[in-house]
């Protein structure tokens, strides 16, 4: 259980540091008339879609777990994939 529970405070730091440099690069490079929306987009990309994401997990959890996983895991490294081919990407600080 403390396992556990160590790995799981260890993704909450990780994704909030993540998260925060993240929302702090995309708003210095943007423009102050629009940052309030660039905002609200992020906020929805962020929050509004997790519910999403959980209930196709759910339903591929229900249906194969493998492939869930295995899924997940192949989107995960095609994003990463094409996020690194990107220069501005590798530019982040």
């Amino acid at each position: 259980m403390r396992t556990i529970a160590a790995v799981l405070l260890m993704m909450g730091l990780a994704a909030g540091l993540t998260n925060v440099n993240i929302s702090a690069w995309i708003m210095q490079r943007i423009d102050t008339t629009v940052r309030g929306r660039v905002s609200s987009v992020l906020m929805l990309a962020v929050v509004g879609l997790t519910p999403i994401s959980l209930a196709v997990a759910g339903v591929l959890i229900a249906w194969n777990v493998k492939l869930m996983f295995l899924l997940s895991a192949g989107l995960m490294l095609l994003v990463t994939t094409v996020a690194a081919g990107q220069k501005p990407v590798r530019e982040i600080n």
